[in-house]
């Protein structure tokens, strides 16, 4: 059994010379964003412009692997057909020298959901609330043009900051995404388990067919883990982790740490059947926003009975 998944963490500077002498002609090397177990996403500027740009490009090693080169492709199949502004802008793709597959996109600053789970522990109902709407939000748009994700979780969802207007919440790498049954059948080998364990659906650990409504599962783990510090289910390694998720009830200690008015969304969110949970990434964006507009109207209500009770006294 295999299991895929795709997680950038924060690596040294690496050597670029294999990139070949027309990646370096083009491309004038910054320094290393990200490494993967595919993959490597280097800062980069475009000499033929002159912007900053994240180069995405197969590692060497895995060179002769058609599984990396089917995903890779998958992920600029991806990012060319969606258009939606929750998601990284592809500039230019293409195949080295050395035969290694490359993709010029946008380059994003910002953190993480899981570098802002190191960094604060656990987040605010608010702060989880909106972030998890505005993901699913993106997720419904990913789902209306024929897109799923399959490996949604904190280290594939990042927050930029803007000085001006709201935080843009924007979906990262689509190399395990299905884009329609063909690319089902090719990016899935019949043995395999695609996903990140903490947060993949239970009909992805069974191998049957998936559909949309796995990511609408991992929102509703990741609202979990936003609101506790941790995915829902915990075990020392994968497998255990796979057969609570496939398995297990919802946790009990959860429906005490868990806020009452968000509870039952993210219990219908990680119900163990599709059909069991919200329609769509649309349907639970609504239940969170409702949840997040009478939790603020609330908030308000309580400031305004202190205002009264001070000036009474």
């Amino acid at each position: 059994m295999m299991i895929a998944t795709r997680t950038y963490t924060a690596a040294p500077d690496l050597p670029h010379e294999s990139w070949g002498p027309d990646l370096e002609a083009r491309f004038e090397w910054r320094g290393i964003v990200g490494l993967g177990g595919f993959a490597q996403i280097h800062r980069v500027i475009d000499r033929a412009n002159g912007q900053w740009r994240a180069l995405k490009l197969l590692r060497a090693d895995m060179s002769h692997s058609r599984a990396a080169h089917r995903s890779f492709a998958t992920e600029v199949r991806a990012y060319d057909r969606l258009r939606w502004p929750g998601l990284a802008t592809l500039y230019d793709t293409g195949i080295s020298k050395r035969g290694l597959p490359w993709m010029a996109l946008e380059l994003l600053e910002g953190a993480t959901l899981s570098q802002l789970l190191r960094r604060h522990r656990r987040l605010t109902f608010l702060q989880a609330t909106a972030l998890i709407a505005t993901a699913a939000r993106a997720v419904s748009a990913i789902h209306a043009q024929g897109v799923f994700h399959r490996d949604l979780n904190p280290s594939n969802i990042m927050l930029l900051r803007h000085r001006r207007g709201p935080a843009r919440v924007v979906i990262l790498d689509f190399g395990l995404a299905v884009l329609d049954r063909a690319s089902l059948g090719n990016n899935t080998h019949p043995t395999s388990i695609c996903g990140t364990p903490s947060y993949m659906a239970p009909e992805q650990i069974r191998g049957i067919e998936v559909g949309p409504s796995c990511d609408i599962y991992a929102l509703g783990a990741m609202l979990c883990a936003l609101l506790t510090g941790h995915p829902p289910f915990a075990a020392s390694h994968d497998l255990g982790l796979m057969l609570q998720h496939a398995l297990a009830p919802f946790p009990r200690h959860l429906s005490r740490q868990l806020p009452p008015a968000l509870l039952p969304i993210i219990k219908r969110a990680m119900a163990k059947t599709p059909q069991e949970r919200h329609p769509s990434a649309f349907a639970l964006r609504q239940s969170l926003m409702l949840a997040l507009q009478n939790a603020v109207a609330g908030r308000r209500q309580r400031t305004v009975g202190d205002m009264r009770r001070v000036k009474a006294a």
